[in-house]
């Protein structure tokens, strides 16, 4: 399969695979979701909840894709720091 990363020859192929398979789930599920925004914007683009301010609007406020990355920035930095820890405290118990 050539979607199959394996950064080790430790991790199984079998792991590999159902990587794989839940990411291209769960890109299938982002997908569908954004099709539903779609969807449900166009629907209600008319209605008077169109006419209420939007977060971006409001002042002080930053745009929903600047809060939206500063999050993610932000999550990712905790999981690298994580994965880190983590290595490092199984080597320390390996080494033991």
């Amino acid at each position: 399969m050539a979607l199959v990363n394996r950064r080790s020859s430790d991790v199984p192929t079998v792991v590999a695979v159902v990587r794989v398979h839940a990411l291209r789930g769960l890109n299938r599920a982002q997908e569908l979701t954004l099709d539903a925004a779609d969807v449900v914007l166009r629907a209600t683009k008319s209605s008077p909840v169109s006419d209420l301010p939007t977060p971006s609007k409001l002042p002080g406020v930053p745009s929903l894709d600047a809060a939206t990355r500063f999050t993610f920035d932000f999550a990712t930095e905790v999981l690298n720091s994580q994965r880190d820890f983590a290595l490092r405290l199984t080597r320390a118990l390996r080494s033991k």
